[in-house]
């Protein structure tokens, strides 16, 4: 009986609590957010896997990071944009692969024109776990509009 004790105890401490696996994703999505937000497409292009997709609101596809992060320093070249994430949901597949899903929104200005911009919705990230670091390898928008 003691042996099943000391078990339990143990797995109670060896096994990560909700709370701190949500931390852990809107930790990751914040790091997203503020890479987006400075601008620096670079950065977003770490987050993803090597053959990462990328599926615009318009269903179009975006396929393998360096692609995406080129995909992004093009939208920072012609307008000044904000993101603001919220995870809502994180659903392990495995120890190594999860879906996050949550809320986004997206406001700033085309720079040629001065118009005004403002998207939001909802991401579904597939993250995969790399040399211990989670990245994206599966990103879809859903505009709310």
């Amino acid at each position: 009986m003691k042996k099943i004790i000391v078990a339990i105890v143990f797995l109670a401490f060896a096994v990560p609590s909700s709370a701190q696996i949500g931390a852990e994703f809107e930790t990751v999505v914040s790091h997203f957010e503020a890479a987006y937000n400075r601008g620096d497409h670079a950065a977003l292009g770490r987050m993803f896997t090597n053959n990462a997709v990328r599926i615009n609101t318009d269903g179009t596809t975006i396929n393998g990071a360096e692609k995406i992060s080129q995909t992004y320093k093009s939208g920072f070249v012609m307008s000044t944009l904000q993101t603001t994430n919220t995870v809502t949901n994180v659903v392990f597949v495995n120890a190594n692969e999860a879906t996050v899903t949550g809320t986004y929104s997206i406001t700033g200005n085309i720079k040629s024109n001065g118009e005004e911009v403002f998207s939001d919705g909802v991401f579904e990230n597939t993250f995969i776990k790399e040399n211990g670091a989670w990245k994206i390898s599966r990103m879809q928008l859903k505009d709310s509009q």
